[in-house]
């Protein structure tokens, strides 16, 4: 299954949710990073999609759904302010 730019895109505007820190000769890293933005690719996209692909080769569907439902939850719909207290009741007895 091909990730979408979109999903990428998502993925890396959120907060950090993993730092990677790698064994990677300078050298390496440098000559990467230079044919990468030569080709319009960013080193940082590239690894969030490896790893993306990774977790969607790695875990079950089944826990997958269960985590993008979870995430969705956290995430505030376009256009709507949060609450300061959601959790309080609605309506005449929540007074």
């Amino acid at each position: 299954m091909p990730i979408l730019r979109g999903e990428v895109n998502f993925i890396a505007k959120r907060e950090n949710i993993l730092n990677l820190a790698l064994p990677f000769p300078d050298e390496k890293s440098q000559a990467l990073t230079l044919y990468l933005e030569q080709n319009g690719e960013d080193l940082e996209r590239c690894m969030v999609e490896s790893v993306e692909q990774l977790y969607r080769k790695t875990v079950p569907i089944a826990i997958r759904k269960y985590i993008d439902a979870t995430l969705r939850k956290q995430q505030p719909e376009p256009g709507k302010a949060p609450l300061e207290d959601e959790s309080r009741p609605e309506g005449p007895t929540g007074l």
